[in-house]
């Protein structure tokens, strides 16, 4: 309140007018403007800046003209029949799940949070699977 009235008995006395809202917007565009501009023009220093340090500290090696060799010939044999890898037999996944169980199981012994609930109930192979995780 004294704030307000201070103000009012300035603006009474003739010493200063309030600023306008406009003219508030316009000095806070003003400032924003200037700041931009300062930025980019920093930027634009730095991109020239740069642009000179490549001129003046990068130089590319020109390969050193070579005399002419001949191609190397080199006798291809090609197999008469390709072999094909033989087929892995389709084996029993219940030792497998077996053994990762006991790992899990092993793994888990100390911890009471796991130990006490663990159990696998089934398993399926996924249809939709990398091909860098398929067996066949």
């Amino acid at each position: 309140m004294r704030i307000v009235n201070f103000l009012l008995e300035a603006n009474a006395e003739g010493l200063k007018e309030l600023p306008t809202v406009g003219e508030k917007l316009s000095t806070g565009l003003t400032v924003m403007a200037l700041g931009l501009a300062t930025v980019f023009a920093v930027l634009a220093i730095l991109w020239v800046v740069l642009l000179l340090f490549r001129v003046i500290f990068y130089h590319e090696k020109k390969a050193e003209p070579k005399a002419p060799q001949m191609p190397l010939q080199v006798p291809v044999t090609v197999p008469a029949k390709a072999e094909q890898a033989p087929a892995a037999p389709e084996e029993d996944n219940g030792a497998l799940v077996a053994a990762i169980t006991a790992a899990i199981a092993a793994y888990t012994e100390g911890d009471d949070e796991f130990a006490s609930g663990f159990r696998v109930v089934s398993f399926r192979r996924a249809e939709h699977a990398s091909p860098w995780n398929k067996s066949k």
